[in-house]
């Protein structure tokens, strides 16, 4: 078995490649977008709120959100929200379903046409000044983080796991290559270990993850070791909580208790 990648070494990626992900996980999107027809767009997905076409509405506003400090702080706006959290959303389903609905009656052709003007947001928040991207807002399950992280590691991530669920749901092909997903999985492995490491304090978990941009990890520093191997996809669904525990069990392979392996699932998670 190959050494384990320490995860809490894994280096925050920098601008430069933050900005190539980015372009990369658009282009690929659009590409799946564009094998798409007749029935596709109606399809349910892992989202439990969200047809295809819903998907590609919300991330088509990340356009208006990714491109400046203001094109964020235009989505959070109380009187827009409202409606959504009387109806009982939380605070991130009120923004979600906020940027999803108005897009509801827009042809899907009009959503594609706003998502290639992607590129132009990414290179505009890449060049947002310092105090704007350390401004600071409310990701599950981690807390608060710097806009920054958001824009340049957890959209493009967030658009990966869509990409899944858009191909998932329709019965297309999921492209992977270990030189660009195998970076958004080391990154998403990296924040898991973070979330895993302050919840379970006792425990190491040498994560395998099997599949074109797996790896092997060390989770934790804890005295308890446990080894957990699951394949990329599973792990990523499971992080952002569209796999539930039990089925994350149910392909898991561990070397200890099912009440321990439960354990480490169910804070194996990751901001999206």
């Amino acid at each position: 078995m190959p050494t384990p990648i320490d995860a809490a070494t894994i280096p925050a990626q920098t601008r430069e490649q933050s900005r190539a992900i980015a372009l990369t996980e658009s282009g690929r999107f659009i590409d799946l977008l564009e094998t798409l027809e007749g029935d596709d767009w109606a399809q349910p997905t892992d989202c439990a709120l969200w047809s295809v076409r819903d998907i590609v509405a919300h991330q088509a506003s990340h356009v208006q959100m990714g491109t400046s400090f203001w094109g964020f702080l235009a989505q959070l706006n109380p009187v827009v929200l409202f409606p959504y959290l009387r109806r009982g959303l939380s605070a991130v389903n009120a923004i979600n379903q906020s940027q999803v609905e108005p897009r509801s009656t827009r042809p899907t052709a009009d959503l594609i046409t706003e998502l290639r003007t992607m590129p132009a947001a990414i290179e505009a928040r890449q060049t947002a000044g310092w105090l704007a991207r350390r401004f600071l807002v409310p990701i599950s399950p981690v807390g608060f983080v710097p806009l920054g992280t958001l824009w340049d590691t957890i959209f493009p991530r967030d658009m990966w796991m869509h990409r899944h669920d858009i191909a998932s749901a329709t019965g297309k092909e999921f492209h992977q290559t270990a030189d660009h997903d195998g970076v958004i999985v080391a990154q998403t492995v990296r924040d898991a270990g973070a979330y895993l490491a302050k919840k379970l304090p006792e425990t190491t978990v040498i994560l395998t993850l099997h599949g074109t941009s797996g790896g092997v990890w060390r989770l934790g520093k804890g005295a308890q070791t446990v080894n957990l191997a699951l394949g990329v996809v599973d792990f990523m669904r499971r992080s952002s909580e569209r796999l539930s525990v039990d089925e994350a069990l149910a392909s898991a392979v561990s070397d200890v208790s099912g009440t321990t392996t439960r354990a480490i699932l169910s804070k194996l998670l990751a901001p999206y």
